[in-house]
């Protein structure tokens, strides 16, 4: 329902243009919180410098939408209770973007499944490269 009637009956979505680099980076930073060094990685990647020299991000509004499918939670859980293989959550902390009892119970249902809390945002790659790189290289060991 929510993909409908963000979809059908109106005009497609405008990517935003912004006239400094410094207001695409406030602009992201207002909607997922993050260090000033991890917006310019996300910066550098997806922004594009327009013609008329003002700023537009590279990837296409139409993945701001709500998804076409939306599974419900009971059918999240049962997809997780199926995986076999081992798996590595690394969550940041003290900050998380998501519901902590959802995000417990769908952590609970995963068999073989180690978490690791990081310092950072929900950009905890970009924030602690490093700490990150060391888990995944022991993981994958």
């Amino acid at each position: 329902r929510l993909y409908l009637q963000e979809t059908l009956g109106k005009p497609p979505s405008r990517t935003p243009i912004y006239a400094h680099i410094e207001m695409a980076i406030a602009a992201r930073i207002k909607v997922n919180p993050m260090m000033i060094s991890s917006a310019h990685c996300i910066i550098e990647r997806g922004l594009k410098q327009n013609t008329d020299g003002t700023y537009s991000w590279r990837t296409d509004p139409r993945l701001l939408k709500p998804s076409v499918l939306q599974l419900t939670e009971e059918q999240t859980i049962a997809f997780l209770e199926e995986i076999t293989a081992p798996i590595m959550v690394i969550r940041p902390e003290p900050v998380s973007p998501f519901q902590e009892d959802l995000i417990n119970r769908r952590i609970s249902a995963v068999k073989h499944l180690q978490v690791h809390r990081l310092a950072g945002e929900h950009h905890v790659h970009l924030d602690n490269p490093i700490a990150v790189a060391t888990l995944l290289n022991g993981f994958f060991k």
